[in-house]
């Protein structure tokens, strides 16, 4: 193993460091705790169907945090979604999503209910919604503590304040019979993370867990997810269009773009040397510590229409390097020397 290289990143206006061993490239790898295998997802809309997810494979090991990234409706919560069957009746799925070797798309609703929750666990986005308004944070707890644990009421409610004080939830005996409105937000999200852990998964999935939080409390859950997954020794999916938030907490980070993934690393790999200008654009527009003067950098044009698949590079119209071949040919998934993938015709600079 190679000596530690320290990448400085910016999470929201707090300075971070990464601190991490460079793997040897080429070691054995682990067995996947999830594997999704060529996952697409079409979606009907009134003016077509929408290609939500395309080929998108992805791994994770357990007791790994991997961090999937891009800009709002490229698909991260949509692949979220689809591991744990809550995509509408009417979505079109293909591909496979293994979980412990089985795949859950050949697993019957009554199966999938005994994993969603108890195996593999989520916290949603905007936590003051998440949570059921007119009923106390205890009950919502224990209900799903007895339904996967078989526990009693009295029980599972010592079985939730036990969880809430692992989140670090002050009093957390007496804000079980508390109402979501009475809470913060940030307390509103330990409560949900508490929820989650509650039957003690081997996988969660946060989704914008740090969403419409401010920085100090943004920085909190972030280093309560690392404690915890130490802690219970579970594996991480975490979900953000922050690659700053991506970048303090996971061990790889997969780029997504116009639903699929683009580029694929290990995360000091991938913030030292980016392939795709897509990732590079990223890692720019970040807002750094230091004040600039002029406008921020941002990537021009829009995101393509999801209507239909696209004939070429989904990312060629903003790109700086592309040529006709992007127009014209979609680029696949290659790996690179220091292992990563990335979806690029040319990820080694300029075609001109």
């Amino acid at each position: 193993m190679s000596t530690i290289k320290t990448t400085t990143f910016v999470v929201g206006q707090v300075l971070r460091e990464i601190a991490v061993p460079l793997r040897v490239v080429g070691s054995v790898p682990e067995k996947a705790l999830l594997r999704l295998d060529a996952l697409s997802v079409r979606l009907p809309s009134r003016h077509g169907e929408v290609h939500a997810v395309r080929h998108v494979s992805l791994s994770v090991n357990a007791g790994e945090c991997l961090g999937v990234v891009g800009e709002s409706g490229c698909g991260k919560s949509t692949v979220c979604s689809a591991i744990l069957s809550l995509l509408p009746d009417n979505a079109r799925i293909d591909g496979r999503i293994l979980f412990g070797g089985k795949d859950l798309r050949t697993i019957s609703s009554k199966g999938i209910s005994g994993i969603r929750g108890r195996e593999i666990a989520m916290v949603f986005q905007d936590p003051m919604n998440s949570l059921n308004p007119v009923r106390r944070v205890g009950a919502q707890i224990a209900d799903k503590i007895m339904v996967h644990k078989g526990l009693s009421r009295g029980a599972a409610l010592a079985e939730a304040a036990r969880f809430l004080d692992l989140v670090k939830v002050p009093a957390a005996r007496e804000r079980l019979n508390d109402y979501p409105h009475q809470l913060s937000g940030g307390l509103c999200q330990r409560i949900m993370i508490g929820m989650a852990l509650s039957c003690e998964p081997k996988l969660l999935i946060a989704d914008e867990p740090t969403t419409a939080l401010d920085v100090t409390i943004q920085a909190q859950i972030l280093s309560l997810l690392g404690e915890l997954r130490r802690e219970l020794g579970m594996a991480i999916i975490l979900v953000s269009h922050d690659l700053g938030v991506i970048a303090q907490t996971s061990d790889r980070i997969a780029v997504m773009y116009a639903g699929e993934v683009v580029e694929e690393a290990r995360t000091e790999v991938l913030l030292k040397d980016p392939k795709h200008p897509y990732t590079q654009g990223l890692i720019e527009a970040s807002p750094g510590i230091e004040p600039t003067v002029g406008p921020l950098v941002t990537i021009p044009g829009s995101v393509v229409s999801l209507l239909g698949a696209p004939s070429g590079c989904a990312f060629a119209p903003r790109c700086r390097r592309a040529n006709d071949k992007c127009g014209r040919m979609p680029p696949h998934l290659e790996p690179t020397s220091m292992g990563a993938m990335v979806a690029c015709h040319f990820p080694n600079g300029w075609t001109q």
